[in-house]
């Protein structure tokens, strides 16, 4: 996917880059949709506060995925589960 711009609230823009991240498939994923769209929720959050404590890198989080903020760019973080897509 192409990079896009995002506007900060100072007029600047940043770069927006997608991520995609795929874990190894596994039966301790659940069948239900809604409790894999928490549990990628979860992961996103871990993955926020640990950025931060870390590292002192800024995030803003959504239920879908986490904007990952440097100073030219903003890495656009998703997790991908193939249930979600087709039933598989």
């Amino acid at each position: 996917a192409a990079a896009h711009t995002d506007e900060e609230e100072d007029g600047g823009h940043r770069r927006v880059h997608d991520v995609v991240i795929e874990f190894e498939g596994s039966g301790a994923w659940p069948t239900d949709e809604a409790a894999i769209r928490k549990i990628k929720t979860a992961f996103l959050i871990k993955l926020q506060s640990d950025m931060s404590s870390e590292f002192g890198i800024e995030s803003d989080l959504t239920a879908a995925y986490a904007d990952v903020k440097y100073p030219d760019h903003i890495f656009r973080v998703r997790i991908f589960h193939p249930k979600e897509v087709g039933g598989i």
